[in-house]
């Protein structure tokens, strides 16, 4: 039987692979966890505007990088989701996901981000009402469903804004590692930018 992990693995490899669209990204979420997943949040998948949520992530972002640039010196990013409880007596879990940057980077072989963040602005956190939607829906369960469809977001939106990231810092001798991942778990890193594209890890 598939684990949360085996689940996570395979559904940010296909982002990372492939570097689809949010939309496709989550359409094919859908699909692998289509028999775990309860019905009202394959409905919600199968028709949440992504351009809109696009949008909106990419200007927060455009925002932050506006009033607390990165220093020149920052040479990797990292979007990070934690665990936040929500509704009446914190009765379901959701994911709420900020930026950082750092100006060292190693991923360690736990595949834990092994430099602490050196850029860490004030303004980190990004809109989460998608991501509300995911957790109460989901709620608690064994597999972790709600963070699994949440980590896929997060990784397709990563190759979204990793361009924009690559810009805010002006770098043209290397490209910038863009990671994802849990501040409780593994960290995966899905691309490499410039101001001008992305390549694959």
């Amino acid at each position: 039987m598939k684990t949360s992990w085996d689940y996570t693995q395979e559904l940010v490899s296909y982002v990372t692979e492939k570097q689809p669209s949010i939309q496709a990204a989550m359409d094919h979420a859908v699909d692998v966890l289509a028999s775990q997943i309860n019905p009202k949040t394959t409905k919600l998948l199968r028709t949440y505007n992504y351009d809109k949520i696009e949008t909106q992530l990419l200007a927060h972002l455009t925002i932050v990088l506006r009033k607390e640039p990165p220093p020149k010196t920052t040479i990797a990013f990292y979007l990070g989701l934690f665990d936040q409880s929500a509704g009446l007596l914190n009765k379901y879990e959701h994911q709420s996901m900020y930026i950082c940057g750092s100006e060292r980077f190693a991923i360690d072989d736990e595949g834990e981000w092994a430099c602490g963040p050196t850029w860490f602005p004030n303004y980190r956190y990004f809109p989460r009402s998608f991501f509300k939607q995911l957790g109460k829906l989901e709620g608690r369960n064994e597999l972790l469903t709600g963070f699994l469809l949440s980590q896929t977001c997060a990784a397709a939106f990563a190759i979204k804004a990793a361009p924009l990231l690559a810009q805010s810092v002006s770098t043209d001798k290397h490209p910038v590692p863009i990671a994802c991942g849990h501040d409780a778990g593994n960290i995966f890193v899905v691309c490499y930018a410039t101001p001008d594209g992305i390549t694959k890890p």
